[in-house]
């Protein structure tokens, strides 16, 4: 039977054993993948590849289709104001003749009048020196009384016909406008969707790029098909995280923020470092390259896999100018990989040398980046920082400086 002390010290050491499975985290090896898994998810992508280049078509149709409208409702806006135009200069035409004939008919009917009062109407077919004239004479006055009110009443019906056709095109135009808004607005809709297509399609097509890289990159290492990618490219492990310059200012934080540029609220998943476009980027970790990549937002940029104190960690360097290293080289945390862009001279060397220029930067500066986990591509990247992307270690808050290589590092 153990006595008090002996049951005290079983206790602790139950106690720290159970604390020590409750603390420590569990890692999942996301280096387990194989190249044959590689290949699939290559397939993978080309298949999700043409699927979005089916919908970019598609999409693409649709925005013509919309143009279309609206051009043809442009031309029967035109059609219509021709139409009102010469509506409202018959509709003058005719008010003016009806003023000519309202004023002959008011002048033949004073005159009939007068005629009638004094009885010149009868001298005047009584003077009639036959029969055919006193006939002639009074289809005369009567043919001039119709005249006046046959025109009078089409010349009214006229400029009624007119007024309708005003108000019908005036309804026809306003309809056209209200079909041009809306079919605006439909083509600013399949344009964002069209953008988005087009974002991601770019995003795969860098990704299969990486991918056929890789791919050869492990099959000249002599990686089998069913053998995890781990155990065929091995490199020396980092005792410890290094930063990329010898002195540097944090310039943007990991974790959500208001996107310079954009203005929406985005997750940042790096820090940014501020530094003068051209200088020299130190490796952070001994690794390998798996990929790199070229988009019209983060530029040129550039992923090693790491191990760090017994830790697999995939590390990313965005906004790059010039890359000194390329697929499956080993690199230590010694060596120079590129240098720094996001400027207008790396902005202006891009489009001069048939690389995207890069819209997500306003100035010279690094965004590096941590992820725990193995990751080959931008795709598998993106999906590894959802769940596991995490705040670079060892560095200040935002606008203070680190002094050395090894400053910070706990």
């Amino acid at each position: 039977m153990m006595n008090k002390k002996e049951y005290k010290i079983k206790l602790v050491f139950i106690l720290i054993i159970v604390l020590s499975f409750v603390s420590s985290p569990l890692i999942v090896n996301a280096s387990s993948q194989t190249l044959g898994e590689l290949k699939q998810d290559l397939k993978n992508l080309e298949a999700k590849k043409r699927a979005q280049d089916n919908e970019k078509a598609q999409t693409e149709a649709e925005i013509q289709a919309k143009k279309d409208a609206i051009y043809k409702a442009n031309l029967e806006i035109e059609e219509a104001n021709r139409q009102i135009e010469a509506a409202e200069i018959e509709i003058k035409s005719s008010e003016v003749k009806i003023e000519e004939l309202t004023l002959e008919t008011e002048k033949l009917l004073a005159f009939m009048q007068m005629m009638q009062g004094e009885n010149a109407y009868l001298e005047y077919v009584s003077g009639s020196s036959s029969i055919t004239e006193l006939i002639m004479r009074l289809r005369a006055v009567e043919q001039i009384t119709d005249y006046n009110k046959n025109n009078l009443e089409e010349l009214t019906e006229l400029i009624n016909y007119n007024k309708k056709l005003k108000i019908d095109l005036a309804k026809k135009q306003e309809e056209n406008e209200l079909k041009k808004i809306e079919y605006q607005n439909a083509i600013d809709k399949l344009g964002n969707n069209l953008s988005d297509i087009a974002e991601v399609t770019h995003t795969i097509e860098e990704d299969i790029a990486a991918l056929k890289e890789s791919i050869e990159m492990y099959t000249k290492m002599g990686c089998d098909d069913n053998q995890s990618l781990s155990s065929c490219a091995k490199v020396v492990e980092s005792k410890t995280w290094l930063k990329p310059f010898e002195k540097g200012r944090i310039s943007s934080a990991w974790g959500y923020r208001v996107h310079p540029v954009s203005g929406s609220w985005q997750f940042h998943n790096g820090i940014d470092i501020a530094m003068g476009e051209g200088t020299p980027i130190y490796s952070t970790t001994n690794g390998r390259v798996v990929a790199i990549t070229d988009s019209s937002c983060g530029g040129r940029k550039l992923y090693i896999t790491s191990t760090v104190a017994g830790k697999k960690y995939t590390v990313y360097y965005y906004h790059l100018w010039e890359i000194y290293v390329k697929v499956g080289d080993v690199v230590t945390n010694q060596m120079t990989i590129g240098t720094v862009g996001g400027g207008s001279k790396s902005k202006a060397w891009a489009r001069a040398n048939g690389y995207y220029v890069d819209t997500c930067t306003t100035g010279g500066h690094l965004h590096y980046g941590v992820a725990t986990g193995w990751y080959l591509t931008d795709y598998q990247t993106y999906s590894g920082i959802v769940s596991n992307n995490i705040n670079p270690p060892g560095y200040p808050s935002v606008g203070n400086y680190f002094y050395s290589r090894t400053q910070f590092y706990t």
